[in-house]
Parts: C-alpha cells; structure tokens; sequence
C-alpha cells in the first residue's frame, strides 16, 4: 500500500480558523517544590482528580495525593499527601509510612465536603499472597490537624471477593462519596479495575464497594460494613475476551441524586484477525438506588464523518490508496474521526447533571489510517442522564462553535467542507497538525504504539453553578517535529525535552470552548529549566475579586511532575531518572457568555434543522418559512448530485415538519457521510448538514 504523503507543514496562525480568543492569565503562585520521586509515570492516578479544594467557610486551602518513591530507585513506591493553606504555603507533617515498607501506588481522593473528612483509596501489597489489595483510609481534619490518619483497611481483598471474582484482582482505585438513603449518613464508593484476564486478553471489568458513614463512625474508628456490585455487561465481555475482545476505558462518579456512573468508551476487535468492530464504542453505565439498583447500558457512535477534498483545478482528491496504475480515492465513509488513545480522563457531573468526559479523536483515512499519529483533536462527551441523550463537542480546534454541526479537518479550519489553502504544486491541501500526548516518541512496540497508549491523559475541572470549567491536556506536536524531522525543524530547537501544557476554558458548561491558553519552560520564565508532565488541575475553579469587566476571573491550582531526564520507565524508554513533583496556580479570565433575549424574533428567512445529528435510521427535518411560499427541499451528496427530493410545493408559513430515512431516491441507503440539505423557497434558501453514521 502506498503510504499517505500527508505534509508536516505546520500553518503558525490559524487560517481560517474561527475560534474565540486565547484567554488572559497569569501565573500568580509559581511552581513549588513538594518532593523529589524516582517513580516518573502518572503520580497521581489514570482516572481522578488528585487535588481537592476545601470550601471557604472550612477554611479554604487543598490536599493532594500521589505516589512516589522517595530517597532512591531502589525505595518502595508509596502514597503520600500534602496540604496548601489559603495562603499557598505547604504545610510540614509527619511521614506516615517512616517504619512501612509495603509497595503502594495509584491513590484516589474524596474530599467530602459534607462530614470535613478526606478520604483514600490506593492499591498495594497489602498481605502475603501474590495479589494487590485495594485498601480505604480516611483523614480525621485535614483543614486544621493535617496528617492524621485513620487505619488502612482492605477492601478488595483476594480472594475475598464477591462470588465469581474469587480468582479476580481489582486494583486501579477511584474513591467518590455522594448521599445516603439513611438519615444522617454519607454514602463512600470505591470503584476497582480487573488487571487479570479471563484468557490471554486484556478486558477490564469492574468491581464498585459501597458503605455508609459519618463523622462520629470515622472519628471513632467504627469498621465500615461494606456491599459489593458489578456491572453485568463488563463482566460478560470479561468471559468472552479470548473468542472476542471488548476493553472498555472508564471513569467513575456519583451524582447527588443516588446515581452513581461509569463512563467512557471501548475499543471492539476480533483476536484471530484484528478486524475491529463497527458498533456504538461511546458508553454509559448508571445505577440507581445509591449503589444498590440495577445497571443500565446507553451507548452512542464516537464515529464523526469527513470527505475527501477534491481539487477542481488539478483534478484530483486528496488521499488515495493503492499502488499506481490501480490508486483509487479513499471514499467518503472510510475517513472519519473516532476516539482512540484515551485511556486516563475523569468524569465530571456538571451542576445539571449532565455527565462530561474528555478525549482524543484521531481522523482515520482509509486502510493506512494507523500511519497518521499527527490527526488527533479533542473532544468532549456529554450525556443527558434524564433524556438519554449524548453529544460530542469540539474543545480543539473548533470550527465555528463548540457546540454546532461543523468540525474541523486539517485542511477546513472553518468545516465549510472546502480545502482552506491547496497550492497547484501539491498533491494535498496544506494541513494543521497536533500532538496531544505528553511525550513525542512514537517508537512502535510489539506492532503498537505503545507511546500513545500509556502518555495520553486530559482532564475537565469546574462545572458548578456558574458554568465555568477548564479542560487540560498536554502537546508534544513541537518536541515531535523537532526529535524526528531535524532538518524541517530547527525552529522548534528550544522545544525539544519541552512539551506543552494546553488549558481550554468554557464559561457555559462546555457549549463554547476558548482557544487554549498554552504554558511551556519555553514561553514561560516561571517553568524555564523545567519539563513538566502529568499536569493535574484541582477539583474546583476558584472565584476571584477583581474590577475587570470584561470577564470573570479565577484561580486554579495545578500538580505536576518536573520529569529530569523526559520519558518514563514505559516504553519508549528515555531512561529512568529523578524529578520533582511540584504545585502552582493560574489566575485564568474566562469570557463573558451573553444572555439571549426572552422574546424570540419571527422568522424573517426559511430555516433548516435536522434531528439527530449526526444520524443512524432516520433524522427529522424541521422547516420554518416567514410566508407561504413554493418550497423544494432536497438531499445532496458533497458532489453536488441530488439524492433524494424529500418535497417539491407550496408550505405555508411556520413551521413544517419532514423525515429523511438515509435513503435515496431509488431507495437505496446511502453510506455513512456528511450530506447537505438544501431549502429552497421562492428567492431564498437555507442549507444544514447532517452525519450519517450506520
């Protein structure tokens, strides 16, 4: 086959690029030395947030947790814990583990803001067989006495474990705490990933303890009586792993209405052939009853359709596979965005509700599409729990706003599904590229990469009353053309052990997103010297007092790893050195959002919309006409040709309501894609594009 020349020219400004403006802010605590670790790999978990905000009226300030190894190589990986007052000052307290010598790692926190307690969960080794158990601890007043702990209790113990699981090791922790049925009580979850396999292949299904508690219980050392679900679904493609995998990616959180949820996406292949699975991979499991219901299943399509631009000055597409004299056009419904290497997020629920998650979406072209590791961008899903519904949203790029039926390619920065720039010497259109991955190495490993695999992560914070959140991810797109393209990249010399630090800002729970604020050891004197990586925001947005009007201002507070020698003892192996884990905070301005106008204007042009979009069977047309009027409504490929003529006469004025069932006018079914619909009424029309997806 022959291999896609897609061409590494990086466009510096944004051609055509409609997107808000990169927000202001300010480093206004920078970095502070916690402690120097010689573990380098994501100290401070896959799935969670591991810095908690504590509320004004408990004294403000914040805890994190992590895990290091302190002293040498040789030290045992261990937790630990450290605590920011109000004023940005660490506070000294004792090492817990001075006289433990117990391998630790991968801790979750819940800071319950109701009973004043912080509580862990982290997996170790905790007894003499040869499994890890997932032990629960709690912190009697971090705000006042930090640093005094109650017992580490196991919770997942091997093989005490549910019937069915005996032979099962559930590690990978997170902790979350929501409301109890019973009066007076605190409800504490702590969800477990399976690290064994049924057979040969990797299929996580998970275990979640549940147990009621209060202040008094903990502060008197009370054992909590634990009760155990799992999900049914996971479990089944567990068992079913060695004829057909399904591995899932997910996050946990529990809502305030005794809901607790499991969400993410999975990846669908044959074992025997590879052939991946054309099915629904976005997936949302909830349980009701605080624990105690019945799991349910939602899933969605990550699929986002795209086309292959065609040049009408030099007669010819953009992509081909193929070797010549038999190259054919990659067809339409063989490229398309799907989330792919996005293993470590968190699940926010907003103060709606509504259930987000982060990812990356890499654009597939044709059967080479695997040779493109530079398409990714960063999405966002959101789930409706009350109406069952999901959308995807751009956080970056955007092409035209977060939240419309535009997205963005490399080569139509404004989705007006037309090549931004082409010069006639090129084959293919000019194209922006990304990286969004904290190291730049693609080294393939075992026929993977493996790099993409283990060094992704992005993270969402905020989501309160106010609509404010922050998504965070790292790029390494500079270090990466600079370490494997030299010669075509000496402006990028200063990048090279330097990946950057992205931070998108939304001011409407994620309806609009903002060009991202970018932080590096390059750009910023604050972080000159550094390489910071695994960069974890805290819990929480924090209002501040200023007179600016032209937008709100707050603070958020950041953990992360000064990595000395870039890389990580994963592979691609860069050595295993030293680093520090360090702390800061940005004072971030985020826009304004206008408030519409209650009183709705009367039509005064023919309007199109299309529901769902993007589609599967059936979408639903909705029309609205200022006067009655000859009107045709029709269905068009990106060629141009008219598939489908869906009405042709006289509409009166309002609105007029048709379905369109992904047929054509010989009533075949089209393949997935983007199609136009077209309005046409007496001088006017309207147009909208819409997404099928089979």
């Amino acid at each position: 086959m022959k291999r896609f020349a897609l061409l590494l020219l990086w466009l510096g400004c944004a051609v055509g690029m409609l997107c808000a403006q990169i927000p202001l802010y300010e480093i206004s605590v920078p970095p502070v030395f916690v402690t120097q670790s010689y573990y380098d790999y994501v100290m401070g978990g896959y799935s969670d947030l591991p810095v908690a905000e504590f509320a004004p009226d408990q004294g403000s300030g914040r805890v994190m947790v992590y895990h290091a190894k302190r002293g040498s190589y040789s030290s045992p990986r261990k937790v630990y814990f450290s605590y920011i007052d109000a004023a940005g000052q660490m506070q000294t307290v004792v090492d817990p583990w001075q006289d433990v010598d117990t391998q630790m790692g991968f801790a979750s926190l819940a800071w319950d803001q109701s009973s004043g307690k912080a509580l862990y969960a982290w997996h170790e080794d905790h007894d003499a067989d040869n499994k890890l158990e997932v032990v629960f601890m709690h912190e009697h007043d971090p705000v006042s006495f930090p640093g005094t702990y109650g017992d580490r209790v196991p919770v997942f113990d091997p093989p005490s474990l549910p019937a069915g699981h005996e032979n099962d090791e559930f590690i990978w922790p997170s902790i979350k705490t929501g409301p109890s049925p019973n009066p007076g009580m605190r409800r504490v979850y702590i969800l477990g990933r399976n690290s064994q396999a049924a057979g040969d292949l990797v299929s996580e299904n998970v275990l979640v303890a549940y147990a009621d508690f209060n202040a008094a219980m903990l502060d008197a050392l009370q054992p909590l009586n634990w009760s155990y679900t799992t999900i049914p679904l996971l479990d089944a493609w567990h068992a079913e792993a060695d004829t057909f995998v399904r591995r899932m990616y997910g996050s946990f959180a529990v809502g305030d209405d005794g809901r607790i949820y499991y969400a993410g996406y999975h990846s669908a292949y044959d074992p025997n052939t590879y052939e991946a699975s054309d099915e629904p991979d976005l997936d949302v499991f909830v349980c009701d009853n605080y624990g105690a219901g019945t799991w349910q299943h939602y899933s969605h399509s990550s699929r986002i359709p795209s086309y292959n631009p065609w040049n009408s000055w030099l007669m010819r597409h953009a992509f081909y596979q193929g070797e010549p004299p038999n190259q054919t056009a990659v067809p339409d419904d063989e490229i398309y965005y799907i989330i792919s290497n996005s293993g470590h997020f968190n699940l926010l629920i907003d103060a709606n509700g509504v259930l987000h998650f982060p990812g990356l979406w890499v654009l597939r072209i044709g059967e080479e599409s695997y040779l493109n590791p530079d398409l990714y961008t960063v999405k966002e899903v959101v789930f409706d729990p009350d109406t069952q519904q999901f959308a995807i949203r751009e956080v970056f790029p955007v092409a035209g706003t977060s939240s419309d039926d535009l997205w963005w390619m490399p080569w139509d920065a404004d989705g007006n599904l037309n090549a931004d720039s082409w010069p006639l010497n090129q084959e293919q259109p000019d194209m922006r590229f990304h990286f969004p991955f904290c190291h730049w190495d693609t080294e393939e490993t075992a026929g993977t990469v493996m790099m993409m695999f283990a060094f992704n992560y992005i993270r969402l914070t905020g989501g309160g009353p106010d609509g404010s959140m922050a998504c965070l991810w790292q790029d390494s797109y500079k270090a990466r053309m600079y370490n494997l393209f030299l010669a075509d990249s000496l402006q990028y010399a200063a990048y090279e052990d330097d990946p950057e630090i992205f931070l998108a800002l939304s001011a409407d729970q994620g309806a609009h997103w903002s060009e991202p604020v970018v932080l590096s050891g390059v750009e910023n004197p604050e972080l000159a010297g550094m390489t910071p990586m695994w960069v974890y925001p805290s819990d929480a947005l924090l209002p501040l007092t200023t007179s600016d009007p032209t937008g709100d201002w707050k603070r958020l507070w950041l953990m992360f790893y000064d990595d000395y020698n870039w890389g990580s003892q994963l592979p691609p192996e860069h050595g295993l050195e030293w680093g520090n884990i360090n702390y800061m905070a940005l004072d971030l301005q985020f826009p304004t959002v206008s408030t519409p106008q209650e009183e709705i204007p009367q039509v005064s042009s023919p309007t199109l919309n299309a529901y769902p979009n993007p589609f599967s069977a059936a979408c639903v047309l909705n029309v609205a006409l200022p006067a009655k009027s000859q009107a045709e409504l029709t269905v068009y490929n990106l060629r141009g040709q008219a598939l489908r003529h869906l009405h042709n006469g006289v509409l009166p004025a309002g609105e007029a309501h048709f379905s369109w069932d992904g047929k054509d006018e010989r009533g075949r079914e089209v393949p997935s894609g983007i199609y136009l619909l077209r309005l046409d009424a007496g001088s006017t029309n309207a147009t909208r594009r819409v997404a099928r997806i089979k």
